[in-house]
């Protein structure tokens, strides 16, 4: 659930700086943002990867512990399975706003503590993929 929390919370952070500066919720017209944001386009990517459950992110780490508690039930497993598909096949389209030409939209860090708290997220997104072992050993 704590891991959750981290790439989640860091997903609608970024999606919130994004529609903030683009003035716009509608997907269909962001794009460029990595070369309008790229440090809110690197965080949303770290976001992007631990919700799909890459390794070395969180999201590997509550992945592989459900998948390890679905392994005697073959129809668990196939609707994870199943789940985990329809997750990464979102972001890979949501990842298309990512790509294009630089907009001319008004990016301000006028929230430092926003960049601050999403930089953070994303560091311990990764943290806990890389070190899950030292940190459920002193958890539990």
């Amino acid at each position: 659930m704590i891991n959750h929390a981290f790439f989640k919370s860091l997903l609608f952070l970024a999606a919130g700086q994004i529609i903030y500066s683009y003035k716009t919720k509608k997907v269909y017209d962001i794009h460029g943002v990595f070369k309008t944001m790229p440090f809110t386009a690197i965080l949303l990517i770290i976001g992007m990867l631990s919700i799909s459950g890459m390794p070395f992110f969180s999201g590997y780490v509550s992945k592989s512990l459900i998948k390890y508690a679905f392994k005697e039930n073959m129809f668990h497993m196939f609707l994870y399975t199943l789940i985990n598909v329809g997750t990464v096949t979102s972001f890979l389209k949501f990842s298309r706003i990512l790509f294009g030409p630089k907009l001319n939209v008004i990016f301000i860090f006028r929230d430092s503590k926003r960049v601050i708290a999403m930089t953070l997220l994303a560091i311990a997104s990764i943290i806990v993929g890389i070190f899950y072992l030292p940190i459920i050993m002193q958890v539990f």
